[in-house]
């Protein structure tokens, strides 16, 4: 079987783009219309493929603005130019896959959920496997749902996003190829948390303790209200990230929103914010009247500066450049 005959099958979701395009829909719906997310999560009963309908039939996601993976794309386009045929296999919605395929122009066949039909995990090993057999296809993807289909493939390309699921892949079996992430996992937390702003709350106990205003001395109660407010700084920080996604991928604001970027997973930005949520709420149920009033004041403070740090820090349209930027990887073909 030559080269050129075996199609290249490419997963979209955190392994040709940076995101999840199911997240980005139920965050637009979180941010936009709140009580149609509610609606939406009413039909989770009927299934992953209807909900996921349910859901694109709610949300037109612009495809233009999500954050492409690099590496995969330009893996992809070398792929197309030598001639293979590509394939866009995904779970996520045909009218989300369509979209990207329209818009990349790249694709010659797309396979992705429809009706009842969920294509993931041995759904698509099956779907794959019927229409090119076993190791007739390479497979490109990242999630440990793709094992069984890099096993079926004749060649497995790993889109490695350095997280547990890229761990446990490398356990189980070879790749002949591993596409790297280019974010840097250190810089996208530090992003997202901005330990600048976390510092400001520590700065004010400090100041408070030290002159002996409001709360003498370093006390457990100024501690804890320090501590207080450090969670109070990350909950905000990490919302307004979340609420802004969209508006941060149109424009370029410094630091830049590392969920917009998809350096930072959208499932991942929302359990820091609840894990936040939940140690404030803790914070405030053993705090008295006076330090509730304080978290009250200093949030609404914190929300006003951020949005005017945005407001002055905006420098421009963005040029949807990240798949201008190069990356390559070593691969071995066996």
């Amino acid at each position: 079987m030559s080269e050129l005959s075996v199609p290249l099958v490419v997963d979209l979701d955190d392994s040709l783009l940076k995101t999840d395009t199911l997240h980005e829909s139920l965050l637009y719906l979180l941010t936009h219309r709140p009580f149609t997310l509610f609606q939406v999560l009413l039909s989770l009963p009927l299934g992953k493929a209807k909900f996921k309908e349910r859901v694109a039939s709610e949300v037109a996601l612009d495809v233009t603005l999500l954050p492409l993976n690099v590496s995969t794309l330009d893996y992809v386009r070398q792929a197309r130019e030598s001639g293979r045929t590509i394939v866009l296999a995904t779970a996520a919605h045909e009218s989300i896959a369509n979209a990207v395929s329209s818009h990349l122009t790249i694709f010659d066949q797309v396979l992705a959920t429809s009706g009842s039909h969920n294509l993931k995990g041995e759904e698509k090993r099956a779907e794959l496997v019927k229409k090119f057999g076993v190791k007739g296809f390479d497979y490109v993807g990242d999630s440990r749902s793709d094992l069984a289909i890099f096993r079926d493939s004749r060649h497995a390309i790993l889109v490695d996003r350095g997280g547990s699921a890229a761990r446990f892949l490398k356990a189980e079996m070879q790749f002949s190829c591993v596409l790297p992430e280019s974010a840097n996992r250190g810089d996208a937390l530090s992003r997202l948390v901005e330990p600048r702003l976390v510092l400001i709350p520590v700065a004010i106990i400090a100041i408070l303790s030290l002159t002996g205003r409001g709360y003498v001395g370093l006390s457990m109660r100024s501690l804890g209200m320090g501590v207080g407010l450090v969670w109070v700084t990350v909950l905000i920080g990490v919302l307004m990230k979340l609420f802004f996604v969209e508006v941060d991928r149109k424009n370029i604001v410094k630091p830049q929103n590392p969920i917009s970027s998809g350096d930072i997973g959208i499932k991942e930005a929302v359990l820091i914010a609840l894990q936040s949520l939940l140690v404030t709420t803790m914070f405030v149920l053993v705090s008295p009247v006076d330090v509730i009033v304080s978290f009250v004041c200093y949030g609404l403070a914190l929300i006003a500066y951020l949005l005017a740090r945005r407001t002055a820090k905006k420098i421009g349209e963005l040029p949807h450049a990240a798949d201008e930027r190069k990356s390559s990887a070593t691969c071995r073909y066996e």
